[in-house]
């Protein structure tokens, strides 16, 4: 489990910055999607696009590493 964990966490590393900071604050910081919407100053339809792109982008890069 500690390696899948490892190899995700590097993925969201190879992640644009946007998509970046939205994953790290909807996934480590409690509360519901308004608030994180709101940290990132954003609306709470382009929070759930972006983690929508972002999990398709680390599906797409632990693909690669295959």
């Amino acid at each position: 489990m500690d390696e899948e964990s490892w190899e995700i966490e590097q993925a969201v590393h190879k992640l644009e910055a946007k998509l970046q900071q939205t994953v790290f604050q909807f996934y480590l910081h409690a509360g519901p999607a308004e608030s994180h919407a709101k940290a990132l100053r954003i609306c709470r339809d382009t929070l759930y696009n972006r983690l929508h792109t972002a999990h398709i982008r680390i599906m797409e890069i632990l693909q690669d590493c295959d």
